[in-house]
């Protein structure tokens, strides 16, 4: 259960100051300062810890990352919440699917990468 709160504790203010950042350029530099501080933490008690599933461990992050960065991103900078951009890659290619699809392989992932940081 730690490492679903580990995960999230990197995912969530990453999407928060970015999302911050054009409106909010403090704000976001509070956020951006702290959320380092805690890798920087998290990562010397990972370096510590046992590490037996360590890749289901990496791998349950980025799923989990995948799952909910972008709806974290466009709450805090008030976008839609379905909102993909058009400036990145990814961007492009995740506009060119339909937004069901979308939906649907980013819950499972979301399922999978609570599983996977659960082990």
């Amino acid at each position: 259960m730690t490492n679903i709160y580990f995960a999230l504790l990197l995912i969530i203010p990453e999407a928060l100051y970015e999302g911050l950042r054009s409106k909010h350029p403090r704000i976001s530099f509070a956020i951006e300062f702290l959320f380092r501080l805690c890798i920087a933490v998290i990562i010397f008690g990972s370096v510590t810890l046992n590490s037996d599933n360590f890749t289901y461990h990496v791998f349950g992050y980025v799923l989990l990352r995948f799952a909910i960065f972008d709806f974290v991103y466009n709450l805090s900078s008030e976008l839609p919440i379905l909102f993909v951009g058009s400036t990145k890659l990814y961007d492009q290619g995740l506009s060119k699917v339909p937004m069901h699809l979308v939906l649907f392989v980013k819950g499972i992932a979301l399922f999978i990468g609570i599983v996977w940081l659960l082990k």
